[in-house]
């Protein structure tokens, strides 16, 4: 009985290992993709508006652009600055032919508030176009730009204003238009602050950031006087008790090999996307939505997999000093010695 309750947890744990060193490298793999393919998809319907301006179906442009600079404005601007103002220059574009001159202002405004050198293509520069860029530009230049006054409590966090990082605080930045800004603060053993501000005559800031949270040791609660246990005789422990350590393995192994699946048909549904034809919209974002489901999927496997795989080691290795009718066995081993473990009989 040793020796076959010996095979099956060795088994065990042999799926459980093959299974964890093919899961992990896909669940990586799986998370950086679909980032990836956020981003790629935001990047796709700016190329998709560009081309539908290009045709001159202004409301399609604008739905398609709208998009973009929903995830754009989110992101890293420090990795996406540049495609931020592409999108909105050629969302004022599309408003400004789609006759809303109005809204073709603002967007022109908030481009030029946070990247003032931007400039369109001169092959994409109309008349129209480029007499109201100058308009915008000539107001911003009349307003009064004023610098702004960034402190933080601790000292020393990295300004990140706009996507571009200016210094450690205490800092006083350039003049800035009057405006919406993004400013953000990052410091070592801090956490990041992010928001977005609204620049105008002797702005000042003092953020405080918070100190990274360290678990707290949990204070031991008043100990109830432990009455005598009555003696009684140890009773033999059911079936699913005696091999739970197995069970929970076998769980792991079944979960990290079913995960492994789920996150390569995600990441296969993910590449086909790729080759599906710029027109049909309806059918990436069927494709891509998912891909997103069968990761997700995936990656709670590799949860389960884990909590089974910490559970049933943590049973295997137990020595089961504490429960009633384990006790010590031991294996003779050649040459002299004995192998010594817990086990059940």
């Amino acid at each position: 009985m040793v020796g076959s309750k010996c095979s099956l947890r060795g088994a065990s744990l042999a799926l459980l290992a093959a299974g964890l060193l093919c899961a992990l490298p896909h669940a990586a793999a799986g998370e950086s993709g679909l980032r990836e393919t956020a981003a790629g998809d935001a990047k796709r319907r700016l190329v998709k508006g560009r081309d539908a301006l290009d045709g001159m179906r202004y409301a399609e442009a604008i739905s398609l652009l709208g998009e973009a600079l929903e995830f754009f404005r989110e992101a890293d601007l420090t990795l996406h600055r540049a495609a931020l103002a592409e999108t909105q220059g050629l969302l004022a574009a599309a408003h400004l032919f789609a006759d809303d001159e109005a809204e073709a202002r603002n967007t022109l405004r908030a481009l030029f508030t946070v990247d003032p050198t931007w400039d369109l293509p001169v092959e994409r520069r109309s008349p129209k176009l480029g007499a109201l860029i100058d308009t915008v530009r000539a107001e911003l230049s009349a307003l009064q730009r004023a610098p702004l006054e960034v402190r933080s409590s601790p000292e020393g966090a990295r300004v990140i204003l706009d996507g571009l990082e200016l210094g450690l605080t205490p800092l006083t930045t350039a003049p800035l238009l009057p405006g919406r800004h993004v400013l953000a603060l990052e410091r070592e053993g801090a956490l990041p602050r992010q928001e977005v501000i609204f620049v105008g005559p002797d702005t000042k800031l003092d953020w405080v950031l918070e100190a990274q949270p360290e678990p707290e040791p949990e204070a031991p609660g008043p100990q109830a006087p432990v009455a005598a246990a009555p003696v009684t005789a140890p009773r033999r422990p059911g079936f699913l008790r005696r091999h739970r350590a197995e069970l929970l393995l076998g769980t792991a192994g079944v979960s990290v090999a079913s995960s492994v699946l789920l996150l390569w048909q995600a990441q296969t549904l993910a590449d086909d996307a790729a080759f599906i034809p710029q027109p049909d919209t309806a059918d990436y974002d069927r494709q891509i939505g998912r891909a997103r489901n069968l990761n997700r999927s995936g990656n709670a496997l590799i949860y389960v997999s884990a909590a089974a795989g910490l559970l049933g080691a943590y049973y295997l290795f137990s020595d089961g000093a504490d429960e009633p009718g384990l006790r010590a066995a031991a294996l003779p081993l050649p040459g002299g010695g004995a192998l010594t473990f817990g086990g059940t009989f």
